[in-house]
């Protein structure tokens, strides 16, 4: 989202994602972690303006724990980019 919160990319845009149901147990002290690279483009491939943008990830996947699943919203997090 730019400063004027207008989304201006989003990484899912034109991904085909199949349904598939993969069961895993981690184990203690375990981290499950995924790495993404933003080329600062918009959604048409035009680099963004300089400004501040607030990018966040939310992972849409079930995990269940010995106290019941997370939420979404366990599974979001949010942080502020300037691009000078």
């Amino acid at each position: 989202m730019n400063e004027g919160n207008e989304e201006v990319y989003r990484w899912s845009t034109n991904r085909v994602f199949p349904v598939k149901s993969i069961q895993r147990e981690l184990k203690n002290e375990e981290v499950l972690s995924y790495k993404e690279t933003w080329d600062f483009k918009d959604l048409k491939g035009r680099h963004v303006s300089k400004g501040r943008y607030k990018i966040k990830v939310v992972m849409l996947i079930r995990i269940d724990t010995e106290n019941g699943s997370l939420s979404t919203e366990d599974l979001t997090a949010a942080t502020v980019v300037e691009v000078l």
